[in-house]
């Protein structure tokens, strides 16, 4: 018995083997095959090229010559028309240019804006996020630079204009992107259906903030920036009846605009945990920029700004407010499951972390410069964090699944009800 096993044995080996080499020599010959079709068919393509390119190209140029040839007799004949119209006469060939480029490009409008709707509408909940970090990141901004103006009794823009004038047109081509982009995202929010569930209420709200961040910015860009080269030319303190523009102002639009964005928001996003440290982290990273930013004019800035007892303590409640809500996440995820626990406790640690350094530069009078660029880093990489995982105005799975047990619950009780 043991002998015709092994004779079996062997018998299956020379046949594997046997079966390898067949496969091994078929394959080299479907190899070879194939390598001899591409040489046949390497020159068939290319002819197929070459015809392709020669029939090709006089058709298109004759297609661009017929174009311009219809351009440029449109505009004559348009050009024709409005000479005619008195009214219109000392401006017939401009018009005429306008109309013809404005008719000629309307397809190509149209089919780059079904794909700007099409981009918008996958991209609805990063852009909607983007703008609420934004709008309370130039909150803190400003607020800041304002606690700081009364601290110092003085315009600290104005500082960085003399001072530092580089510096102060580079963070003017920033704020000027930011006031493009919230701009932008504002107006763009409201043509997107996938809102996160706004109301009309909301939207409306939202609109109201749309209108607000462009007055915002073009009251700072006319009444402001274009002053620059005037050398007494400062933003006043307190409110100014004779139309100079005051920090005064700014804090009230801001305010004004924070309002108006958090109304906009969908109901399921509003007030929520997640809304909440979205905000107060993106704030912080506002306040910590500005204040690197003027800590490259004056060193002691940092030091100015929190010897105003008032922004001193606000940052300090909205700070201790900030950990209690974190830990209190991560109380809830680690109750739901260690993964979510994990995320909620490093991002915890983090913010700890950076408070931590903003303490011991307040406290401990620690160096400032890396240490708060170290902490404005910090919150700005949170507020990045947040971007991508934050969900805006969408249901959770649990609490999907929770309405979904309770409508069947309620779905058999009236059945029951139906049977008796």
């Amino acid at each position: 018995m043991l002998r015709s096993l092994v004779g079996s044995e062997m018998c299956i080996r020379d046949r594997l083997g046997s079966a390898s080499e067949v496969l091994h020599e078929n394959y080299d010959i479907a190899w070879q095959e194939a390598h001899k079709l591409a040489a046949q068919a390497s020159p068939v393509a290319e002819d197929l090229h070459k015809q392709f390119v020669e029939q090709g190209t006089p058709l298109i140029e004759q297609a661009r010559i017929q174009l311009d040839e219809g351009i440029i007799g449109s505009r004559a004949a348009i050009e024709e028309v409005l000479h005619g119209i008195d009214a219109t006469k000392p401006y017939a060939k401009d018009a005429a240019y306008w109309i013809v480029a404005v008719t000629a490009g309307l397809p190509l409008f149209l089919v780059l804006f079904m794909i700007f709707r099409l981009v918008m509408s996958l991209a609805a909940s990063l852009l909607l996020k983007l703008q609420y970090a934004g709008v309370f990141f130039m909150l803190g901004a400003v607020l800041t630079t304002h606690s700081l103006a009364l601290a110092t009794n003085s315009d600290p823009i104005s500082r960085l204009r003399e001072t530092q004038p580089e510096l102060y047109s580079s963070v003017h081509v920033v704020l000027a992107v930011v006031a493009a982009s919230l701009s932008f995202l504002h107006f763009v929010t409201l043509l997107v259906r996938e809102n996160g569930g706004k109301t009309i209420k909301a939207q409306f709200c939202s609109m109201i903030a749309a209108v607000l961040v462009v007055v915002v910015f073009c009251h700072y860009y006319f009444m402001v920036y274009l002053e620059r080269s005037n050398p007494t030319f400062e933003i006043k303190l307190n409110y100014s009846p004779d139309g100079h523009p005051s920090y005064v102002e700014y804090s009230i639009f801001f305010a004004a605009l924070m309002l108006f964005t958090g109304l906009g928001l969908p109901h399921s996003f509003r007030f929520t945990a997640r809304a909440v440290y979205t905000a107060l982290e993106s704030a912080f990273g506002g306040a910590l920029v500005v204040l690197t930013v003027f800590s490259a004019v004056e060193p002691a800035s940092f030091a100015q700004a929190h010897s105003l007892h008032h922004f001193k303590w606000a940052c300090a409640s909205l700070a201790l407010v900030l950990v209690a809500l974190l830990g209190y996440r991560f109380i809830r995820k680690v109750q739901k499951g260690p993964i979510g626990g994990s995320f909620a406790l490093v991002h915890l640690l983090i913010v700890c972390r950076i408070l931590w350094v903003v303490k011991d530069m307040v406290l401990n009078h620690k160096p400032v410069g890396g240490n708060l660029q170290y902490a404005a880093a910090g919150f700005l990489f949170t507020t990045v964090v947040h971007m991508f995982w934050v969900t805006f105005g969408k249901e959770s799975k649990e609490d999907l699944s929770k309405r979904v047990v309770v409508s069947s619950k309620q779905a058999r009780t009236q059945a029951k009800k139906g049977k008796k």
